[in-house]
């Protein structure tokens, strides 16, 4: 039997939340994972290719930090930027009402006067 109250739905949609927070940070530690891989493989491809760029793992190493860096820059930004996308709409949102709104008012006014 399933227990019932507010207790427990708070504690199911906190765990919801959370589930959901595990999935996008898991998801994140992939794609950060998939860019360190490929960054390193483009050194080691280009030291293959190249006679003038030696092969070290230090070098190796190094290019992979700077490829998973950029990538979490990259992500934040991304994210600050739909963030704050999503916070300048609703204020539009309001204003666009309120000026739709002050121009019906002011067009039942004229039709009044008529």
């Amino acid at each position: 039997m399933i227990p019932e109250g507010p207790g427990t739905l708070v504690l199911v949609a906190g765990l919801i939340i959370l589930f959901i927070v595990a999935f996008k940070l898991l998801e994140l530690l992939t794609q950060t994972f998939l860019v360190a891989a490929v960054s390193a493989g483009f050194y080691i491809s280009i030291a293959y290719l190249f006679e003038t760029v030696r092969f070290s793992l230090q070098t190796l190493i190094f290019i992979s930090l700077i490829g998973t860096i950029l990538y979490i820059v990259y992500s934040i930004l991304a994210g600050s930027a739909k963030i704050a996308s999503g916070l300048v709409t609703v204020p539009m949102i309001l204003v666009d009402a309120v000026s739709r709104l002050r121009s019906h008012i002011r067009d039942g006014e004229k039709e009044s006067d008529d």
